[in-house]
């Protein structure tokens, strides 16, 4: 299976370092990972990528212009056949639509992760509830949350059900810290809470006190 991401530029945030840490799980299940930066810069975190075996895209998304914009994906729909892709993950919200529209004309299937609570304004909710139902119902986009809270956000406010996935984490770079570690920090748990060590708290609260 062929998977794309579609980012802004890769830099050093949440949704990029999961998906480098996650690639190996995915390389395992058979899949073939790539990303497209459409950001004005690739941005620093694509050797990440690459080192973890993404192959790497920087395609420009055009700031303004209606032209410009209809250019741009005529050129990306090219790129999504040529290359086959079964799934296009799409990370970044203002080009939600115009990506679901070319994985739809290209034959993929597009995904939007919403990552975060957005509102909008009495005057522009029209149009973000609108962008939601018709690249939901009429483009096949599938809405992915992250969280309870960008869950319920999305139900409530745009009436727009989603599937929770909830965010992973690097078990290789967060764990409990271990019991030799805990007494190292004068840290001993006692009744479900974690207190300090008397004679640590004593060291850390300031003479005259």
């Amino acid at each position: 299976m062929r998977i794309l991401h579609v980012l802004n530029e890769l830099k050093f945030s949440g949704a990029e370092i999961m998906y480098v840490d996650a690639a190996s799980i995915f390389q395992t299940l058979g899949g073939e990972l790539s990303v497209v930066a459409t950001g004005n810069e690739q941005g620093e975190y694509s050797p990440y990528f690459e080192r973890k075996g993404y192959t790497v895209y920087h395609k420009p998304y055009p700031d303004s212009g209606i032209i410009q914009k209809w250019i741009y994906r005529h050129h990306f729909i090219k790129f999504l056949k040529q290359n086959q892709f079964d799934i296009v993950h799409i990370h970044r919200a203002n080009i939600r639509w115009s990506i679901s529209y070319c994985a739809w004309i290209a034959g993929c299937k597009p995904i939007y992760t919403f990552h975060n609570v957005f509102k909008s304004n009495w005057y522009s909710y029209p149009l973000h509830w609108w962008n939601r139902w018709s690249a939901k119902h009429l483009l096949g986009c599938t809405f992915q949350t992250i969280s309870d809270s960008v869950f319920t956000n999305e139900l409530n406010h745009y009436h727009n059900l989603t599937t929770l996935i909830y965010n992973w984490y690097g078990s290789n770079r967060f764990f409990p810290a271990k019991e030799r570690e805990k007494e190292e920090r004068g840290l001993r748990r006692v009744g479900g809470h974690v207190l300090r060590h008397p004679a640590q708290a004593h060291r850390r609260v300031p003479h005259g006190l």
